[in-house]
């Protein structure tokens, strides 16, 4: 009710003419969620898919089911409870009577034979990115299968692949907004078990029209009923709610020549020589850092904006909810849950294939505003690498820059100080060289007048109070 005409979202009809793949690049190449109607899916044995249905055919398959008393699903949330289709149906219709809510998701290739013939997910392949021996085959292109009861939420979050949702049976509603929200939507640090979800409440009533109202987010809306497909550009964050009693949906993943790109960021070279010793290997790195962040967004006001953004962002809610960036979160979690476990089993071989310099060199004190203070060598020895690694930034669009740069920053941080000091590594290392011991100087920033040195003192405070 009442939603603004700027949260609109444009739909497009195949006309049954050509190559549906082009017809799908051309509408990711727009970059903007877009609903598309008439596709070849209508013919497919899944357009025929109900509750019944499915109840009828595979209705014996044992799958992983969540139940809650509360709609939201967040990472973590819940055991698993392994039981058949027809059952997760059967407690999805019976579930206003029992107050519970009902929720499944799972890759389609455990629909075996029966599922590949009744989908052909490879028409969604748009194939931006080419097969090799070194990336996984569900890293290129996957299908999901969800079903859920009225209520339902899956929380606001992103994805790093091209995103085509097929609602199958019933409805549901989609709220979208485009990557250069991340500031306003708060995110989880990348090491995090919420990485790539959003903090800000969009269960509070006043917030979500806050959101919705302002044209200056981008906030879209849309209600998928049958047969229609959403498509949710890469880095587009979603939040979905089932509309009706019962809801089945596929959605299919294909990758993104985009992230694909800026992944290899990670593979370029950095600065290193195995005859620095610890402290120059540390300060160039350092000084690396710093001179990326200042290479990929050059003007003063706009880079000290970014860097305030950055830490309020992603580590604000440390202060309330505890140090531990990994797991610290106004969000209940199972400790048993799956995710959490493979959460921490990530992080337990990151650290053990890639301790950290500080626990490599076994030093308690670590004395960042020393090690991090600007040297002409350490700044020529690392000004070198810069160029490679800021021009893949600087191929993305808005948004997608800074979330980005933002994981980069977090990455680097965390091999030279380990995940739980990233947040001590932030002003010695980063903040305060750029802007001069007493805040009054912006260094190695481009432009520097008055109101940049206003700002920042503001940051200062800022992070001082955080």
């Amino acid at each position: 009710k009442d939603i603004p005409d700027h949260t609109q979202i444009d739909t497009v009809t195949w006309d049954g003419q050509g190559d549906f793949r082009q017809f799908l690049r051309n509408t990711a190449k727009t970059s903007k969620p877009v609903v598309i109607e008439n596709s070849p899916t209508s013919s497919w044995g899944v357009s025929q898919w109900t509750p019944e249905y499915l109840s009828e055919t595979i209705g014996g398959l044992k799958v992983p089911m969540k139940t809650l008393k509360k709609p939201v699903f967040h990472m973590g949330c819940c055991l698993l409870e392994r039981i058949p289709v027809r059952d997760v149906i059967k407690r999805s219709q019976n579930a206003s009577e029992t107050g519970d809510y009902i929720y499944y998701s799972g890759p389609t290739t455990l629909l075996g034979k029966w599922g590949a013939k009744q989908l052909n997910l490879h028409i969604f392949d748009l194939k931006e990115v080419k097969r090799s021996e070194n990336i996984p085959e569900d890293e290129i292109l996957k299908g999901n299968l969800w079903i859920g009861s009225q209520g339902v939420v899956t929380p606001a979050h992103f994805d790093e692949m091209h995103n085509f949702f097929m609602q199958v049976h019933g409805t549901k509603t989609f709220t979208l907004l485009p990557p250069t929200a991340w500031a306003a939507l708060r995110l989880y640090p990348k090491f995090h078990h919420q990485h790539r979800n959003v903090r800000l409440d969009l269960e509070n009533e006043k917030i979500m029209k806050k959101l919705l109202s302002s044209s200056k987010l981008g906030a879209k809306t849309v209600t998928l009923g049958k047969g229609q497909i959403l498509y949710v550009p890469p880095l587009w964050f979603h939040r979905v709610e089932t509309k009706s009693p019962v809801s089945i949906s596929i959605n299919i993943w294909s990758a993104s020549r985009m992230v694909g790109q800026i992944g290899n960021a990670w593979n370029d070279p950095i600065p290193s020589n195995g005859k620095w010793g610890f402290f120059k290997t540390f300060g160039v790195l350092a000084a690396f850092l710093r001179r990326l962040i200042v290479a990929v967004i050059p003007e003063s006001k706009p880079c000290i904006k970014f860097l305030q953004k950055l830490h309020l962002n992603r580590y604000e809610h440390l202060k309330r909810y505890g140090k531990d960036i990994t797991s610290a979160s106004p969000i209940d979690v199972h400790p048993d849950a799956q995710e959490i476990k493979e959460h921490k089993d990530y992080l337990d071989q990151v650290n053990k294939e890639a301790p950290s310099f500080l626990e490599s060199a076994n030093i308690k004190k670590p004395d960042l505003k020393s090690w991090c203070s600007i040297d002409a060598e350490y700044e020529n020895e690392a000004k070198r690498f810069v160029g490679p690694v800021a021009r893949r930034f600087a191929r993305l669009e808005r948004g997608a820059i800074e979330i980005y740069l933002g994981n980069y920053i977090e990455d680097l941080a965390a091999q030279l100080v380990g995940f739980k000091k990233i947040t001590d590594f932030f002003a010695p290392c980063l903040v305060d060289p750029l802007l001069g011991d007493k805040g009054d100087k912006p260094r190695l920033l481009i432009q520097n007048d008055a109101e940049d040195v206003q700002e920042a003192a503001e940051w200062l405070k800022i992070y001082d109070r955080a």
